[in-house]
């Protein structure tokens, strides 16, 4: 394992876990009435996350062995390729579908989600967006291309799991150091 491979690996973690749509709706869950409950929902991203790296590794490990032959194209070659066009056709989607400058409307109802419904979100929000799924992918590639024994590429991916999911954790925090609840209820600091 080369260090440039750690490097890349967690570079593609810390593009995941700048992901503005799954911080903005923590956020928001965090400031709703039930910031305990919509708050820790979102850690279930976490298993998420640690489901789909090790998939991602054990096709990386698989598709591998389709290019020994040399001859012909591998089967991770098609399935990137096919991942591209999916890629461009949903954001041909969003972009004509793109509203005027509102809000979405699953911002609002974030306060009044239940468990399951923030759960949904989170999950959604996390592991279902186009470019956290790119990310995935391609950490995934990585950790297989490495041809590690299996605990240190489990290492790996731990490392790549804690990392894309920093922003879940610092939620997890805020809510152990008392939250809403330390600051007059608002969440927001007062002035003057």
């Amino acid at each position: 394992m080369t260090i440039a491979a750690l490097v890349d690996l967690i570079l593609l973690a810390v593009v995941v876990s700048v992901s503005p749509t799954p911080v903005i709706a923590m956020i928001l869950a965090l400031f709703s009435r039930a910031a305990l409950r919509t708050g820790t929902a979102f850690l279930m991203t976490v298993a998420g996350v640690a489901l789909v790296v090790p998939a991602a590794v054990a096709f990386a490990v698989d598709a591998s062995g389709d290019d020994a032959g040399g001859g012909g194209t591998s089967l991770k070659g098609w399935a990137l390729l096919a991942l591209g066009v999916l890629l461009l056709v949903l954001a041909g989607r969003n972009w004509s579908r793109r509203a005027s400058g509102k809000v979405p409307a699953v911002f609002d109802k974030v306060a009044e989600m239940g468990i399951v419904g923030v759960t949904t979100l989170a999950m959604g929000t996390t592991l279902l967006n186009p470019k956290n799924l790119v990310m995935y992918v391609s950490a995934g590639a990585a950790l297989g291309a490495l041809d590690l024994e299996v605990g240190p590429t489990a290492g790996l991916a731990a490392v790549f799991c804690i990392v894309s999911t920093l922003p879940l954790w610092a939620a997890l925090a805020y809510l152990a150091a008392g939250g809403r609840r330390r600051v007059g209820g608002s969440g927001c600091s007062k002035t003057g």
